[in-house]
């Protein structure tokens, strides 16, 4: 949560055997507000309350997005994660590819959380990132979390790398000093004397 920007537009789904959103109106922009609130939500509402249902959370994600309004030039992102096993067909796998196609250019970062996952749900986990333009993570039990799941800025980092997009992003920060917001603008840095380019 403390990655995302003003100009990162969040939602959370929690899932087991039920689901349980953040805004159930859609997607919220991360003011410092929202921040702080959603950090909030977080703590109250991440229980370990048994049962996982993969599709469930899913459906319940493309739910919100469908309700949410669309975005043109934007990085979408989807990040799934779990600590637990769950039925996972060829058909969810096939639903899954459908629904991406239907939302636009989206990619899904799944995250398989400590040593409960058997090897199948990692196989599972893994096929639904690289089957749709993401990437998949696995975090030790007592490993970084939110080292693994900041890292996401790499993969949209590279893809400008690889398509020689030249984009200035926008970041609001209070001043260290006087606490005004101040705006600055970044852009990424390669290494363009190897290949594939690397980020700096």
């Amino acid at each position: 949560v403390d990655t995302l920007t003003w100009a990162d537009y969040v939602n959370v789904v929690l899932f087991d055997h039920d689901t349980v959103t953040y805004n159930s109106n859609g997607l919220t922009q991360m003011t410092a507000d929202k921040k702080a609130d959603l950090k909030d939500w977080l703590k109250s509402n991440v229980k370990t309350r048994g049962g996982t249902d993969f599709r469930m959370g899913y459906e319940a994600a493309f739910a919100m997005l469908d309700s949410s309004p669309r975005c043109s030039n934007c990085n979408k992102a989807l990040l799934f994660m779990t600590d637990g096993d769950a039925t996972w067909t060829a058909d969810d796998l096939a639903w899954l590819q459908t629904k991406r196609a239907e939302h636009g250019c989206m990619a899904f970062f799944t995250y398989a959380l400590g040593s409960g996952l058997s090897s199948g749900a990692r196989g599972h986990l893994k096929q639904m990132a690289c089957q749709n333009e993401g990437m998949y993570h696995e975090v030790a039990d007592g490993g970084n979390l939110a080292d693994e799941m900041s890292s996401y800025y790499n993969y949209f980092a590279s893809g400008t790398a690889v398509s020689g997009e030249k984009k200035v992003r926008w970041v609001l920060y209070p001043d260290a000093v006087t606490g005004a917001d101040l705006f600055g603008a970044c852009s990424s840095a390669f290494d363009y004397t190897v290949d594939p380019p690397k980020l700096i």
